[in-house]
């Protein structure tokens, strides 16, 4: 059974000076074994205390799934060093620590450094709290207690509870994480240190708690199911039960069919900048509030990241959506809409008050960054001098009382019915068939028979469109569509009958919302 998290926390420092001190020539000349060794001896989660559930306090072990909201510059720390408080000495190392402690008067460093890479995390945009639930099932969720004859703590009067911080990984080689990224972080939190000299009075507190990386791992935009004891049930027989249930909410089969494609697309490749299986979705019909949320609850229910971004005249004035560089501060400001790949962003209309509205601020440049959101797929990050346009992989959804009056997206349904969230059953299984068939998009392959007689067919079509339908989008509309139906329904091709399931949809889609719009 592993020790609780408040004696493995307050044993911490004192392992890494024995295990140092054990190996110290070993670890100067490979300090990637020391990481590893220390590792195995921290190798269960139960020993990291939670911070989506937990206040913490300076000195205990600590675990979060974060996303990378920037990269700050790297810092360089002595490997080892000689440290004296005044009346004894003691070989250490600076890693896994900021400081030596205030009793320490005297270091003598050795020449060795190291080099640990500094990144701000913030807690993850959107998360569904099922999906930080699952997170948290192998970790201590306890609430921490200060107690000092249990536990050596840096600073803090009272246990906090964090939810962002610098985040300080050893840098062994491997590539640096990239903004947007989200990781699972196990690690030593540290209060921060105050920079000035002892004749100062500290009148400021510092910005963030640190933490020092024992493992990250990243997390897969495209969640890995966990693997079930029990084999999942026949993908199609999910798909068409998913369907089923979603329907009793928006009230009709080709639109609940719609939007299962909407959370299986995701955008797998760029070929001259064209975002590939991207299904921006708009439902229109969506009266008030109570019909919004219960949309936007069922999106939660299914999927592990949802951002609701409701659009009032203050929003778009006064709230940025795109990150811009602070210089004064330093700092990356996040921006409404700096999210990780995989959210689903929910844009809601249905607080925009009818007709035109007195409009100022930052009204022009937030529309246009969620203009580019929706046409291209791309975010442009503010750098004050210069702007970097940053690829996006949103699942973009739409909800206004008409048809959305700032997007247009060739993908709309519209909502029939004003109902409850749906009742679902077998859930986990439904958000991993879900989570496999994102997965499954991108290795979905076109044969040249199935690709002739989609051609024959769209000619066809063709025939009996207007002169002033835009045929080129249309065909790549349907094969998107095409690809996300065979993809949910567990196949690896896309065949005919897939095209076929993909027509039917769209013409009754297109039926229902001329029907809606004649209202």
């Amino acid at each position: 059974m592993a020790p609780a998290p408040e004696l493995a926390s307050k044993e911490f420092s004192q392992v890494v000076d024995q295990l140092w001190k054990e190996r110290k020539d070993d670890y100067v000349d490979s300090p990637e074994q020391f990481f590893a060794d220390i590792n195995k001896k921290y190798d269960d989660n139960k020993l990291f205390v939670s911070l989506h559930s937990s206040e913490v306090l300076p000195g205990y072990l600590v675990s979060a799934r974060c996303m990378v909201q920037n990269t700050l510059p790297p810092e360089y720390f002595p490997l080892t060093c000689t440290v004296s408080d005044g009346a004894e000495k003691m070989e250490t190392t600076g890693c896994l620590r900021d400081h030596f402690g205030d009793h320490i008067t005297d270091i003598v460093d050795h020449g060795n450094h190291g080099c640990r890479n500094c990144y701000k995390m913030i807690m993850v945009p959107g998360a569904a709290d099922w999906w930080i639930d699952e997170f948290n099932q192998t970790h201590t969720t306890a609430l921490c207690k200060r107690d000092e004859d249990q536990m050596d703590v840096d600073s803090g009067p009272v246990p906090t509870k964090i939810s962002e911080f610098i985040a300080k990984v050893f840098d062994n080689g491997t590539p640096e994480l990239k903004p947007n990224t989200v990781v699972d972080v196990y690690g030593y939190l540290s209060a921060p240190v105050h920079n000035q000299s002892d004749s100062q009075e500290q009148t400021t507190s510092p910005k963030h708690f640190n933490v020092h990386v024992l493992r990250v791992t990243e997390v897969s935009h495209i969640s890995v199911p966990v693997p079930e004891p029990t084999p999942v049930s026949d993908p199609r027989s999910l798909r068409s039960d998913l369907v089923k249930e979603v329907s009793s909410l928006l009230g009709s089969t080709a639109a609940a069919d719609t939007f299962v494609n909407f959370l299986v697309s995701t955008t797998y490749s760029r070929p001259g900048g064209t975002p590939l299986c991207f299904l921006p979705l708009n439902i229109a019909g969506v009266a008030d509030s109570e019909a919004a949320e219960s949309i936007i609850n069922m999106v939660r229910h299914l999927m592990p990241k949802v951002k609701v971004l409701t659009l009032t005249p203050d929003l778009l004035c006064k709230k940025r959506f795109a990150p811009k560089k602070n210089y004064e501060s330093d700092d990356l400001m996040q921006g409404e809409l700096q999210l990780s790949n995989g959210t689903v962003l929910v844009i809601d209309e249905t607080q925009l008050p009818t007709g035109s509205f007195p409009v100022s601020g930052l009204v022009e440049e937030n529309l246009k960054v969620l203009e580019d959101l929706i046409v291209d797929h791309r975010m442009q990050y503010d750098y004050g001098f210069y702007k970097i346009p940053m690829d996006v992989d949103y699942n973009v959804l739409i909800l206004s009382k008409k048809e959305s009056r700032f997007f247009k997206t060739p993908f709309r349904i519209p909502l029939e019915t004003s109902g409850a969230m749906p009742s679902f059953g077998n859930i986990e299984h439904k958000r991993q068939f879900i989570q496999q068939s994102r997965m499954g998009v991108s290795s979905v392959a076109l044969s040249d028979g199935v690709s002739k007689k989609i051609q024959d067919s769209f000619v066809k079509i063709c025939s009996t469109l207007d002169a002033k339908t835009d045929k080129a989008a249309l065909l790549n509309e349907m094969l998107i569509m095409s690809r996300l139906v065979a993809s949910s329904n567990g196949s690896g091709s896309v065949e005919f009958e897939h095209w076929e399931h993909a027509l039917r949809i769209s013409s009754a889609n297109s039926s229902a919302m001329s029907i809606w719009r004649s209202q």
